[in-house]
This record gives C-alpha cells, sequence and structure tokens, in this order.
C-alpha cells in the first residue's frame, strides 16, 4: 500500500485522464463481479459515456508519483432534472425538494491496492468544495447498497428515496439509494 501522503489530486477535463479514469472503471469493477449491459464496454475495456466528455462533466483524478490514475470521480452540473444521468430515479421517487443548480456525483473507484487512504472522503470534498464555488445548490448520488448510503449519511447526505436497478449492469447486486446534500441556502427553482 501506498502512502497517500504522495497522491495527488486532480481536476481535470483532459481526454487522456478520462480515458484512464474509464479503464479503470472498468478493471475495478469487473474484477468485483459486475457484468456491464453494454457489450461494446467490454470490448473497449473501458467505461465512459457522453457524459464523461461533456461540457458540464468534471473529473477528478488521484494519482500516485508517477503519474498514473489510482482512483476518480465525477461530478457533473445540471439546471434542470430532464438533463440528469439519473433523471429515471427522479421519476421513480416522485416530486421531492431538489434544487438546481445540481451536482451529480458518480462513478467513484479506487483502486484495490490504493482502498483504506481515505481517498474516497478525499475526492468527496474536492467535488464539494467545487460545487460551492459554483454556487452549485445541492449534490446528488445514488448509493448502492445500505452501507454505502450509511457512508454517505456520515457526510451530511439524507436520503431521497430508492430508485429501479441500473439499466448499465446486468445484474443488481445492491439496492440503489437516491441520497441528496444541501450546500448553501440561496433563492433557486425547486424541482
Amino acid at each position: 500500500m501506498k502512502p497517500s501522503s504522495k497522491l495527488k489530486i486532480i481536476m481535470t477535463q483532459d481526454p487522456e485522464i478520462i480515458s484512464e479514469l474509464g479503464r479503470l472503471r472498468y478493471q475495478v469493477w469487473t474484477h468485483e463481479g459486475l457484468q456491464f449491459a453494454d457489450k461494446s464496454v467490454d470490448q473497449k475495456r473501458s467505461w465512459l459515456g457522453n457524459l464523461d466528455y461533456s461540457d458540464n462533466c468534471y473529473h477528478y483524478a488521484v494519482l500516485d508519483p508517477q503519474g498514473n490514475v489510482v482512483a476518480g470521480s465525477r461530478m457533473s452540473i445540471h439546471n434542470e432534472k430532464d438533463s440528469l444521468p439519473e433523471a429515471d430515479l427522479f421519476t421513480a421517487i416522485g416530486d421531492k425538494r431538489v434544487y438546481f443548480p445540481l451536482g451529480s456525483l458518480g462513478r467513484t473507484v479506487v483502486h484495490p491496492d490504493y482502498r483504506g487512504q481515505g481517498l474516497q472522503g478525499q475526492l468527496l470534498t474536492a467535488r464539494e468544495d467545487t460545487a460551492q464555488e459554483m454556487g452549485i445548490m445541492q449534490m446528488f448520488a445514488v448509493a448502492t447498497g445500505l452501507s454505502n448510503f450509511s457512508y454517505y449519511k456520515s457526510k451530511g447526505f439524507r436520503f431521497l428515496g430508492s430508485g429501479p436497478q441500473y439499466k448499465d449492469f446486468k445484474q443488481n447486486h445492491h439496492e440503489y439509494i437516491c441520497i441528496i446534500k444541501d450546500l448553501e441556502q440561496s433563492q433557486a427553482q425547486a424541482l
């Protein structure tokens, strides 16, 4: 295990680093038993979608001293419900008090050799700091399973509702729980 003090977190929209993040997602999650519904993911050995390359998507990468990506996550910014990658989950949970602009968190991945060093929390803090600087009202995420929900609850997120199985995976290993965190109170449009 490498000491986390030698690791560096960056925010990036660099296509090369985003490609590395896609490969890391595939490597880690297939090793953990996930099977992707889209066969092209297996052919490319990378999990990236259109959102990953959009102007409203920010990636956070943890780099080791050699510049290799060892962990990462993303945050996309949305001004309306229908633009969210999880818009179908909002429909499933009904009308709740959600404010825009909204930061949608997703696809946090940590290489197994770098787990237990607080990288998930550091990535969450980096995204929260960016969201506050951008004037984002709330951060939304989908927690997979109760242990993941408990982690986010300890970071100030609250339960929003449960939704259907993600269409990205062939199997449903976890219950999907929609969570949200208020960042600041000001005038914004409610959902």
